[in-house]
């Protein structure tokens, strides 16, 4: 969505936060739903959400190269990491 609409509309950052009540290390349970495009579809700014004469934010690409760009932060030691190509910081 981030991408669609030139950053309008922000990823959220994940985050797991314990249950407020109950007793200390008590269990809980958390349910994911993550949607997935095809890796062939290309993803770019929705002509809706980009003023007359602005420049997108974002360059169009297909899910496969951003997924590969996103999660090519990962396999480098934390002091080398790209921080814009890590999940964790995506909104940094």
């Amino acid at each position: 969505m981030q991408r669609w609409s030139n950053g309008r509309m922000r990823a959220t950052v994940h985050r797991v936060l314990p249950p407020l009540e109950g007793p200390p290390g008590a269990k809980r349970q958390s349910i994911t739903f993550f949607q997935l495009l095809n890796y062939d579809a290309s993803v770019s700014v929705l002509p809706e959400c980009l003023a007359l004469g602005a420049t997108p934010k974002y360059e169009p690409r297909s899910v496969a190269e951003w997924q590969k760009e996103r999660l090519s932060g990962f396999y480098l030691p934390p002091d080398q990491r790209d921080v814009n190509k890590c999940w964790y910081n995506y909104n940094a």
